[in-house]
């Protein structure tokens, strides 16, 4: 039995969404972040507070985020009506991973982070320890959200090749 078209093409649709997110959060793990690592504490941080205000300004990529986001549940949701399709395992999977580990944990960790971050004063006596905190929490939480971003494609792309 092959996929109903309506559910093939929201299969491709959140595969899209999952890799244009992991390539954002790999792209932060591997150069951004350790590129502002490299810079004077005070520096680092207002790099940040502008990456973060640019991104706000911007609705492109939160746009993007969150049809992603919801994308990806509505495929795992799918899964419910649809277990008899070539590939819901990996479909159901794909979709909790980057609905869970992209969308929520962004919501839920990195954003009240970037929000605490922007009300930080670079002049202040303790903005490099706090731009240190940030850090040393934000970056291993982007590793997370970008493995299981990385991890929806393949079960997204396994679930598209399922018989």
């Amino acid at each position: 039995m092959a996929m109903d078209s309506w559910l093939l093409n929201l299969t491709r649709a959140s595969l899209v969404g999952s890799a244009l997110m992991a390539g954002s959060f790999f792209v932060f793990s591997v150069m951004v972040m350790p590129a502002l690592r490299r810079l004077p504490p005070t520096d680092g941080l207002r790099a940040m507070q502008e990456i973060n205000r640019v991104v706000n300004d911007k609705p492109l990529f939160g746009g993007v985020f969150v049809v992603a986001g919801l994308l990806s549940f509505a495929v795992a949701a799918a899964t419910i009506w649809t277990w008899d399709q070539p590939g819901a395992g990996y479909r159901l999977a794909g979709g909790l991973a980057n609905g869970i580990g992209s969308f929520v944990l962004t919501i839920a960790f990195h954003l009240p982070r970037n929000n605490k971050l922007d009300r930080i004063d670079p002049a202040a006596g303790d903005a490099a320890t706090k731009w240190s905190d940030f850090y040393d929490a934000w970056v291993p939480g982007n590793h997370v959200r970008g493995a299981f971003s990385a991890a929806a494609v393949i079960l997204l792309m396994l679930a598209l090749t399922a018989d």
